[in-house]
C-alpha cells in the first residue's frame, strides 16, 4: 500500500509543478508603424515612419510593410491613430498578425539648421496597454564637436540619429501580457429619454463591437429589473422599460456572456434619472408701470427669471394677458431660459395696448416633463398724462395762481411760466413732485403756460392761455315745485 501511495504522488508531482508555473507570456516580435510625419526636402518627401520601421527591423523586429498597413487603414477608414479604439486595435492584430503598434508624431524643420522631434509609443494590440514610450528632440548643431566638426546639415542624417537615440531606450525583450480586456467593446449605451418622471416609458439603446468570436448572450439590468433586449442587427440592441417611481438616478449594468461562456460585467456611463419635482422658479420685474409712448422713459418692462437647474430645462413659454384673461403677447422657446424678457406694451401684432392692468406669466418645463408657472401680477399700462388745473385767485388782496392736480394723478415734475399780454415771459416756476397749492403772480401777468410729467414720463402741455378765476361749481337745484305738507289733526 505504501508503494502504491508513492506511485500516486510521483504521478501527481508533474501536474502540481505544471499548475504552479505562470502562464507563459509572449514576446513582441511583429510590429506595425503608423504614419508619424512628413518632411519635404527639395521636392523629396521624408517619412519619419520609414526611419522608425528601419530602426526596429535593425533591432530584430518583424515590421509590417507600409502598403499592407495602408490597405488596412483604407478598409477600416482610419485616417489617424487617434481614431483607433480597442476593438479596431484587436482587429489589426488579428488581420495583420502583429503584436504591437507604433504610434506617435514627428516634427521636422530645416530652413538653415535641420531640427527634428520624434515621439513614439508601442501599444499592445491585445489590451491596448503601452509597452514602451520615448521622445527625442535634436538639431544639427547638437552633434557638433569641440573643433566644430560633426555638424549635421541634412534632414536624412539627422533623422537617422534621432531615431537611433529614440530606439536606444527600448528594452531588448518586451513581453505581451495575457489580455484581461474582454473581446468586445460597449461602443454606446444610453436611455431615451435620459430624464423622465416615474412611470413613464423609456428606450434603452446598446451598441456592441465584438472583437472576435460572436457573443452568446447580452443582458441589461436597472437595479434588479432586467431589460429585455432585442437585436437590431450590426451589434445594435434596444429594449423598453417603465421608469421606477422613486426619484433618483439609476445606473445601467450590462452582463455579457462571451463565446467561451465567460460572464463579464460591464459598468457603463448610462444613467436613467427619475425626476418628479417641478423646477423651482421665480419671476420678477424691474417696474410695475410702463408708458409705451416712445419718450424714452419706462417705455418697457424688463422681467428676470431665476430657475433652480437651468441645464435640465426643456422648454419655456411667456404670456401677457389683459384683465379679462385674454392673451395679448406670447413667446416660447426650447432649452435654457433667456437672461431676461422685455415687454414694450404691445400685442403680438405690434399694436400698443390700451391703458389698464395686465399679468405676465412664465411657464418652465424640465426635461422630465414637470412644469412650473410663475407670474408678475398687476402690471399697468399708463399713457394718460397728468392733469393739473391752473386758476387765478386773490388771497389777502394779492393775486395768486393755484395749481390743482386731478384726483389720483401723481406729478413727478412741473414747470409753470407766467406771460404778459404779448406772450413774453415774466417768470418761470419749476420743481419736482406735487406742485405747491399757490404761486404769487406779478401784476403784469396775464397768461400762463404749463408743463407737467408723471413718474412714467407722460407729459401734459398747456400752451399760453389767459389767467382766469376758477369756474364756479354749480350744484343742480330741483326747480320742480315741492308739494306743500300740512299737518292735519285727525281727532
Amino acid at each position: 500500500m505504501l508503494r502504491s501511495l508513492w506511485l500516486v504522488l510521483w504521478l501527481l508531482l508533474p501536474l502540481c509543478a505544471m499548475a504552479a508555473e505562470p502562464i507563459p507570456q509572449g514576446r513582441v516580435r511583429r510590429v506595425a508603424v503608423m504614419p508619424l510625419g512628413m518632411f519635404s526636402n527639395q521636392g523629396h518627401l521624408i517619412d519619419a515612419a520609414d526611419y522608425v520601421g528601419a530602426g526596429l527591423a535593425g533591432r530584430g523586429f518583424d515590421v509590417v510593410p507600409q502598403d499592407r498597413l495602408e490597405q488596412f487603414r483604407v478598409d477600416h477608414r482610419l485616417r489617424r491613430a487617434e481614431f483607433m479604439d480597442r476593438s479596431v486595435l484587436r482587429v489589426l492584430g488579428v488581420e495583420l498578425g502583429v503584436d504591437a503598434l507604433v504610434v506617435g508624431q514627428a516634427y521636422m524643420t530645416g530652413e538653415d539648421i535641420p531640427r527634428a522631434t520624434v515621439s513614439a509609443q508601442l501599444v499592445e494590440c491585445g489590451d491596448s496597454s503601452v509597452v514602451w514610450a520615448e521622445s527625442v528632440s535634436a538639431s544639427g548643431d547638437d552633434y557638433t564637436t569641440v573643433l566644430g566638426l560633426g555638424r549635421i546639415n541634412d534632414m536624412e542624417t539627422l533623422l537617422q540619429r534621432v531615431v537611433g537615440d529614440l530606439l536606444s531606450s527600448m528594452p531588448e525583450e518586451m513581453l505581451v501580457h495575457p489580455s484581461t480586456v474582454p473581446d468586445f467593446e460597449i461602443a454606446r449605451a444610453g436611455f431615451k429619454p435620459e430624464i423622465l418622471r416615474g412611470g413613464q416609458r423609456a428606450t434603452l439603446v446598446v451598441e456592441i463591437k465584438p472583437g472576435g468570436e460572436p457573443l452568446r448572450r447580452i443582458r441589461a439590468y436597472l437595479l434588479d429589473r432586467e431589460i429585455e433586449l432585442h437585436a437590431q442587427g450590426n451589434g445594435h440592441f434596444s429594449g423598453e422599460l417603465i421608469a421606477p417611481m422613486v426619484e433618483r438616478s439609476y445606473p445601467l449594468r450590462i452582463y455579457v456572456t462571451d463565446a467561451w461562456n465567460k460572464l463579464v460585467t460591464v459598468e457603463t456611463d448610462a444613467v436613467l434619472t427619475v425626476d418628479n419635482s417641478p423646477p423651482p422658479l421665480s419671476f420678477h420685474s424691474s417696474d410695475r408701470v410702463l408708458s409705451p409712448n416712445a419718450d424714452g422713459v419706462q417705455d418697457q418692462i424688463r422681467f428676470t427669471p431665476e430657475v433652480g437647474d437651468s441645464l435640465h430645462i426643456r422648454g419655456w413659454s411667456v404670456c401677457v394677458t389683459d384683465a379679462s384673461g385674454h392673451a395679448v403677447r406670447s413667446e416660447e422657446g426650447r432649452g435654457e431660459l433667456p437672461e431676461f424678457f422685455v415687454w414694450g406694451g404691445q400685442d403680438d401684432a405690434g399694436h400698443i395696448m390700451p391703458d389698464g392692468e395686465y399679468v405676465c406669466s412664465l411657464t418652465v418645463t424640465d426635461r422630465a416633463g414637470n412644469s412650473t408657472v410663475a407670474s408678475v401680477q398687476r402690471l399697468e399700462v399708463d399713457t394718460a398724462p397728468p392733469r393739473v388745473a391752473v386758476s387765478l385767485v386773490e388771497v389777502d388782496e394779492r393775486r395768486m395762481v393755484t395749481m390743482t392736480p386731478a384726483p389720483l394723478d401723481k406729478v413727478s415734475r412741473w414747470s409753470l411760466t407766467l406771460h404778459r399780454d404779448d406772450r413774453s415771459v415774466i417768470i418761470e416756476y419749476y420743481g419736482r413732485g406735487t406742485p405747491p397749492p399757490t404761486v404769487q403772480v406779478p401784476d403784469r401777468a396775464a397768461a400762463y403756460s404749463l408743463e407737467t410729467w408723471d413718474q412714467v414720463g407722460n407729459r401734459q402741455w398747456v400752451d399760453v392761455s389767459p389767467l382766469l378765476p376758477p369756474e364756479p361749481e354749480f350744484q343742480e337745484m330741483d326747480l320742480e315745485p315741492q308739494e306743500r305738507k300740512v299737518w292735519v289733526d285727525d281727532f
